[in-house]
């Protein structure tokens, strides 16, 4: 709770400054955005409870939607590798229907609700009491990312600095996994991340020029 004030705490006065009058926020200064980020978090297995670190990759087609990868490693559960896509559907919807706050952090914030849906190979690495034989599961997660430094305040290809909040559920079961080991290793999981924003791809969205001077 105390990271999350300060967070907060440095976060919430750059709105005071930051305000865009379309509420794009230079998604569109390019077509494509890589987020890397690192952190860690807590792994929750049957009765168990572990520490974990979190090394990802995300690219996102106009901030909206694309692939991700993400190591997760704990001493006991072991490591695994998900790979999925993640879709953040409020941010293109509120432009389209003109409904942004207009103002950059709470923006950033409402708009940056994401779900992503793919599948996590593990274990990987020597878990702890556990000898099986490595499959694949179902995982589904939820996150939310608090700016720590707005798109406005950044130059260059950066595209902004967030804390990134999220759960997922890994269903590791012998059905979902796909081997034939009787071994449970379905798990929920919370993280925090550190994440960094970088525009990439092709070039920049523009729009055609309204008006052509007369010579």
């Amino acid at each position: 709770m105390r990271l999350l004030a300060l967070t907060l705490a440095l976060a919430v006065p750059l709105a005071a400054h930051a305000q865009s009058d379309d509420g794009v926020y230079r998604r569109w200064d390019t077509d494509l955005a890589v987020a890397i980020g690192v952190g860690g978090g807590a792994v929750f297995q049957g009765d168990r409870t572990d520490a974990s670190l979190v090394v990802e990759t995300r690219l996102r087609i106009i901030d909206a939607a694309g692939p991700v990868a993400s190591y997760r490693w704990a001493p006991d559960a072991g490591g695994q590798l998900f790979l999925g896509i993640e879709l953040r559907p409020l941010w293109p919807a509120l432009f389209l229907i003109d409904s942004p706050t207009r103002i950059e952090w709470l923006d950033l914030l409402i708009q940056s609700f994401g779900v992503e849906l793919g599948a996590v190979i593990l274990p990987l690495g020597d878990p702890s009491g556990v000898d099986v034989d490595r499959g694949v599961a179902l995982a589904i997660g939820l996150a939310l990312e608090i700016p720590l430094v707005v798109p406005s305040r950044m130059r260059g290809a950066a595209r902004g600095l967030f804390l990134r909040l999220a759960a997922r559920r890994v269903d590791a079961t012998v059905a979902f996994r796909g081997t034939p080991d009787e071994v449970d290793l379905s798990e929920w999981s919370v993280t925090a991340t550190l994440q960094l924003s970088l525009g990439a791809g092709v070039g920049a969205i523009r729009e055609p020029p309204r008006y052509r001077a007369d010579r």
